[in-house]
Parts: structure tokens; C-alpha cells; sequence
């Protein structure tokens, strides 16, 4: 497979396999070696539960640098740049993931955690309006949760009372529209 060099480099470009790291490209022009990543993203998921943050980070970037658009290790990118309370990393990656994939619930989710942290209430509610609605009530308090952690309870309220009336069999449901109401005073 031909594939551009890493660096934006466009004087020369190497056949190298999916499983060969970017490092032996450097003798085919002037670029300096990269990093070469050693982990997938099971791995640098596991430091980062392990709260080996330092060493997950290297790795996560390591490994974006080889593959800058792969949404799960941008995904665990966003999360230890979370757990390390640098929330504006974390935010341009969940944008990234979201750019990809509009319905990555989990970049969702982090994406709203970021923007709470950052004080954008805006974008949050942008990119949660940007998710394909679905009849699944268990999807549709999710979203009204999200709204609920903006501090936007009119709206979280709303929706959720209307998925209340289209599903009251849906326990989870009554639970996320009474505990919204609570939040809300």
C-alpha cells in the first residue's frame, strides 16, 4: 500500500505496510525519524485504567501521529487528556471523532463533559442536536442527561417528558425525567 508520508512531506512517498511502523520512511527523504508506536489501542485503554496517565498519552499520541484519524485512539486520547483535566485536547478530539462519526455516543458524551469544563454550553448543545434522533427511549434520556449536565433542565425536562409520554412502560425513562426535575430545584 503507498501511503503519504506522516510529516506532510510531499517530495517522495514509501510503500509501507499497514503493520510497518513510519520510522523507515526518513531515509527516503529529509524528514526525521517519528515516534514509532508500540501499543494499540487495548493497551493504552488498559494505562489508562491503570491512571498510568504520562505514559498512556505518549503512547495515544504515538500512535495518532501513525494514525491521526482513528477514532479509538482519539477517543482514549480524549479520555486521559480528561482525566488530566486538560479538557481543550480532549475537546478538539472528540470534534475529530465526531467529524468522522456524528452518532459516536461516547465522543458524545466526553465532547459535553469538555465543553461543561470549558464553559460552552453552545457547542455541546450543537453537537448533541448533530446526533440522529432515535425512537429508543433508553437513547432518548441519554440525550436528555446530556442536556441535564449543561444545566439546560428546560430542555432536558422537556424531552424527557415527552419520551415519558411515548414509552411509559420505560422505568428508566420516569427515573431520568425525576432525576432532571430534582437537579433542576
Amino acid at each position: 500500500e503507498k501511503r503519504r508520508c506522516p510529516c506532510a512531506g510531499t517530495r517522495a512517498q514509501s510503500k509501507i505496510t499497514p503493520s510497518l511502523s513510519y520510522d523507515s520512511h526518513a531515509s527516503c527523504h529529509d524528514c526525521p525519524p517519528l515516534a514509532k508506536a508500540t501499543m494499540n489501542a487495548e493497551d493504552i485503554t488498559q494505562l489508562y485504567r491503570q491512571k498510568n496517565y504520562a505514559l498512556a498519552e505518549k503512547e495515544a499520541k504515538s500512535a495518532l501521529q501513525l494514525e491521526p484519524n482513528n477514532v479509538h485512539f482519539l477517543y482514549i486520547y480524549a479520555l486521559i487528556m480528561s482525566a488530566q483535566m486538560q479538557f481543550a485536547p480532549a475537546l478538539g478530539a472528540c470534534m475529530r471523532i465526531l467529524k468522522q462519526e456524528p452518532n459516536h455516543a461516547y465522543a458524545l458524551s466526553a465532547l459535553v463533559t469538555c465543553c461543561v469544563q470549558l464553559g460552552l454550553p453552545d457547542l455541546a448543545e450543537t453537537h448533541i442536536q448533530q446526533f440522529t434522533q432515535t425512537d429508543s427511549p433508553t437513547t432518548q434520556s441519554w440525550l436528555a442527561g446530556l442536556y441535564g449536565s449543561l444545566a439546560m433542565y428546560d430542555h432536558a425536562i422537556d424531552n424527557q417528558s415527552k419520551v415519558c409520554a411515548t414509552h411509559p412502560e420505560d422505568p428508566y425513562g420516569r427515573y431520568t425525567l425525576g432525576t432532571l426535575q430534582m437537579s433542576a430545584g
